[in-house]
């Protein structure tokens, strides 16, 4: 049996996939080049890409690894893995027509990427930000953001994502303060730290945890 594991990050609309423990990467591999980075109504559905047809991700991971015999972890929130089953159910004919099971396969899911947990994430994410906050700009916007994070414990991926903009001006702002002054004592170090910033929220958007 395959381990098959799709990791779908609503905010930023990224699918990711491994199969048998490892990461693909961008290949030229039929299915990694329609559902890599790509957001979920690409590939749980049939549907035609210029010229070429994708029946779905179902069949497309049997006919590409040859087996049926599949066990596909899903790893994103419930509205999207509801999505998911019914798109697979859809194709259980035409699995059968192409040779294949449509009982050997099953489907569970890892809860990840809840709003109520990556708001926590990010309000900590915003709260050491704005700390050291170079600038006026930056420092009004992390404010903001923190009170917004703050008053709301029911934050839709929306407004998250809308969120996820705010601090990317916070940042832009910061790291152009920084290196308007690099001539000034240790600003190199401080250019470096919001460069890494950057890695840090879109770590706090993943759920602060890595793919294994």
């Amino acid at each position: 049996m395959r381990t098959i594991k799709i990791i779908y990050n609503p905010y930023c609309e990224d699918t990711r996939l491994a199969v048998d423990g490892i990461e693909h990467k961008d290949s030229k591999s039929r299915v990694d080049r329609f559902i890599l980075g790509k957001p979920m109504e690409n590939w749980v559905f049939a549907r035609m890409e210029s010229y070429l047809r994708w029946e779905g991700i179902l069949p497309e991971l049997m006919e590409e690894l040859n087996d049926d015999e599949l066990e596909i972890f899903f790893y994103g929130i419930p509205e999207h893995f509801e999505m998911l089953q019914s798109g697979l159910k859809k194709q259980l004919t035409l699995i059968e027509e192409k040779g294949y099971s449509s009982s050997a396969w099953t489907l569970q899911m890892k809860k990840r990427f809840l709003p109520e947990e990556i708001r926590e994430l990010v309000l900590k994410f915003v709260q050491g930000k704005k700390l050291y906050a170079p600038d006026q700009h930056s420092l009004l916007i992390f404010e903001n953001t923190e009170e917004r994070l703050k008053s709301s414990q029911d934050l839709g991926i929306n407004e998250l994502k809308d969120i996820w903009e705010e601090i990317c001006t916070a940042l832009k702002a910061a790291l152009e303060y920084c290196n308007y002054k690099q001539s000034e004592r240790n600003m190199d170090v401080k250019i470096r730290f919001w460069k890494d910033a950057e890695k840090e929220l879109e770590f706090a958007y993943e759920g602060g945890v890595k793919l294994k």
